[in-house]
């Protein structure tokens, strides 16, 4: 025969139970499509008198607001999300900017890395690569999940060539995007 101490116990387990698998079945309606970027193209380089400037043409997702992609961090890291050895060219970095066009004034069609020019001013090829944090979208879509907060990376890599006449070619563009589930 079960004592009330006993019944006690097991009801408010048995109530903790029930309200830790229920309030962890929140519906993620943020991340459907976890893609912050649908296509990069790497469009054109050219030097101005301080910088070396890289131009990007994107493809959003469109329920992003503009100022989910002026919000992200720059990261410099050391292993890619992947857990590749990674060098990050954080201190080439001037500015980084994403547009809008007038064409589409309401999304991000393009990056703009702005490179200090200094860095490539001699006759070489260099590896460059980026790394960007995006933030959890809860605070910039109508949007719920569970747990903690979500990120997204993005990685961009390529080579700069660069030659006597101030010429530029780049090569090898590569770009990456992984999202990170924060923790329950």
């Amino acid at each position: 025969m079960k004592t009330n101490n006993q019944k006690n116990v097991f009801s408010i387990l048995l109530l903790t139970f029930s309200i830790i698998i229920f309030s962890s079945c929140e519906k993620d309606t943020c991340n459907g499509d976890k893609s912050v970027f649908y296509s990069i193209d790497l469009d054109s380089t050219r030097f101005t008198t301080k910088q070396l400037v890289v131009y990007f043409s994107t493809d959003v997702n469109k329920q992003l607001p503009i100022n989910y992609f002026t919000d992200n961090q720059i990261n410099s890291a050391v292993n890619d999300p992947y857990g590749k050895s990674w060098q990050n060219n954080f201190a080439d970095i001037d500015s980084v900017v994403f547009a809008t066009s007038p064409k589409d004034p309401f999304h991000i069609t393009s990056l703009v890395v702005y490179l200090k020019r200094n860095n490539f001013s001699t006759v070489s090829n260099k590896n460059v690569g980026f790394h960007f944090r995006f933030p959890d979208r809860i605070k910039y879509m109508a949007c719920k999940h569970p747990g903690g907060p979500d990120s997204y990376d993005l990685d961009l890599s390529f080579i700069i060539s660069t030659f006597p006449n101030d010429s530029i070619q780049t090569s090898s563009f590569e770009w990456n995007q992984k999202f990170h589930a924060g923790p329950y």
